[in-house]
């Protein structure tokens, strides 16, 4: 058998989540950054791959596996020797499979319309509306948070990775969290900040990400 290969974006949320599960599960992993400012998932052979032309994308030998939130849950159960990252029982995984929809459906779509326009240009400032909807749906986060000190309880699963790639992407661009509002957020950052593999998998290509597109917007 060949290494797993990871098809992945410089700094994005979604490859961080991926790279963090990757990390946490001590896996060798074979990394191909794939530029899509370059088209480099559009040529026929990734397509052929991942039909939707997304990014990340895994080759784990043949099995194909996209989505970070899929990617992550696939790679804890393949892989997880303890079984904590993504564990067999029901209710838990649920618990775990709703804080990842919040994740996609709620949190990052949130942030995409309130971050979308300044960051294509089409508004110097963003929308407090927009703002205020994001901040709502961190409360919600907060309200997840009361029940244990990571997301989905009182373990670090596949749920943290994702979410925490999405909240500090937030913090970075949109700014600081406020502490007096997000107590149990801004500490459960700091809890993930303690991963022994965080900076190198989420807060220096979150940086990188950062400089390049304040670089692309002058």
């Amino acid at each position: 058998m060949g290494k797993v290969k990871l098809y992945y974006a410089d700094g994005g949320p979604a490859s961080r989540a991926v790279i963090l599960a990757v990390k946490a599960l001590n896996l060798d992993v074979e990394y191909i950054l794939t530029d899509s400012h370059a088209g480099q998932n559009k040529t026929a052979e990734y397509i052929k791959m991942n039909p939707q032309s997304t990014v990340p994308t895994l080759d784990d030998n043949g099995k194909i596996v996209w989505d970070s939130h899929a990617i992550t849950r696939y790679l804890a159960s393949a892989y997880g020797t303890s079984g904590s990252l993504f564990p067999n029982d029901p209710y838990q995984r649920a618990v775990i499979d709703q804080r990842l929809h919040f994740d996609d459906g709620v949190l990052m779509t949130r942030f995409g319309k309130a971050a979308g326009p300044v960051f294509r240009g089409l508004a110097k400032e963003y929308n407090k509306d927009d703002l205020e909807s994001l901040y709502a749906a961190l409360d919600i986060l907060e309200i997840f948070l009361s029940t244990g000190p990571y997301v989905a309880g009182s373990s670090l699963t596949v749920a943290d990775f994702s979410l925490i790639s999405t909240v500090t992407t937030i913090d970075k661009f949109i700014g600081q969290l406020d502490a007096g509002r997000f107590p149990k957020v801004v500490g459960w950052i700091e809890t993930m900040k303690k991963l022994p593999y965080f900076e190198e998998a989420n807060t220096k290509p979150l940086d990188k990400m950062y400089q390049g597109l304040k670089a692309r917007m002058g």
